[in-house]
């Protein structure tokens, strides 16, 4: 166990490497924005926040087969990159908000395991993840530009657990790349609307799957009228759609309650909606 309040680095080659199973309690902080170095060479537990807004640490490496837990609400780096398929960050904290940017070292490596509600504010996947693991009740935001992951993963059945693409204060259009999964009936695929146009999120991956049993249980089709009644926000999907329900309506980035997104599929004649 390493107790302090605070573990301070203080320049950009500053470095914390985490080499034994270990419980880390206090904050890991830096002296400036983008300072400082996490090296995860043995799996560990976070229990205090790393980074801070406005002073993001710059780098976090999770090294093969090593599994980050973090207990806190805070996660602020500006670069996380995962090595292997089995390197793994879990997400134990509600309300987090988790910014920068996460990846694998390369294609489908690293999973992240979301125990929470947690909003991503960054891009995932510049290379692709292996995995995101959405746990029963909880629900992850995306709100980066790109995620690009092999699977994102429902795990709740009956519409329990939930994946956000947009909402508060997100950026307009999210490029997902990767099948979105469900374990079995359920989970909530929400697009929201956007203030700003009428370009809408974009799916590039199956959403569900063809089994009955394993059919996402609700996509939300969110439009936000702020932008003017003659404009809707546009959602594509370009490869199968396997969903129990299909609701014409959610929450915009404005907060206001929309009603009247599109829902559009560019897939070839080879592809099924159902």
């Amino acid at each position: 166990v390493l107790k302090a309040n605070t573990i301070t680095l203080n320049d950009g080659t500053s470095e914390l490497e985490v080499d034994g199973a270990a419980t880390v309690t206090g904050n890991i902080v830096t002296s400036a924005d983008n300072e400082g170095i996490l090296d995860v060479d043995e799996s560990f537990t976070m229990v205090g926040s790393v980074g801070a807004d406005n002073t993001d640490l710059n780098v976090a490496n999770i090294d093969t087969g090593k599994i980050m837990t973090l207990s806190n609400a805070g996660y602020h780096v500006v670069t996380t990159t995962m090595a292997g398929t089995d390197s793994e960050i879990v997400f134990n904290a509600d309300d987090a908000d988790v910014d920068g940017i996460i990846n694998g070292a390369s294609t489908n490596e690293g999973v992240l395991d979301v125990n929470a509600n947690v909003t991503f504010k960054g891009v995932i996947g510049t290379n692709k993840m292996q995995d995101i693991q959405v746990a029963a009740d909880k629900t992850v935001t995306l709100q980066g530009a790109t995620v690009a992951t092999t699977s994102l993963t429902l795990q709740g059945a009956s519409d329990s657990s939930t994946v956000v693409f947009g909402g508060q204060a997100g950026n307009s259009t999210t490029a997902f790349t990767g099948n979105i999964v469900a374990t079995g009936v359920g989970g909530v695929v929400t697009l929201s609307g956007d203030a700003a146009d009428a370009i809408g999120h974009t799916i590039t991956g199956s959403i569900g799957a063809t089994s009955a049993a394993n059919y996402v249980g609700t996509i939300n089709v969110g439009n936000d009228n702020t932008d003017g009644a003659t404009t809707t926000d546009v959602h594509t999907a370009t490869i199968n759609v396997f969903a129990d329900t299909i609701a014409f309506s959610a929450t915009g980035t404005s907060g206001s309650t929309t009603v009247g997104g599109t829902f559009k599929s560019t897939c070839a004649s080879t592809c099924s909606t159902t």
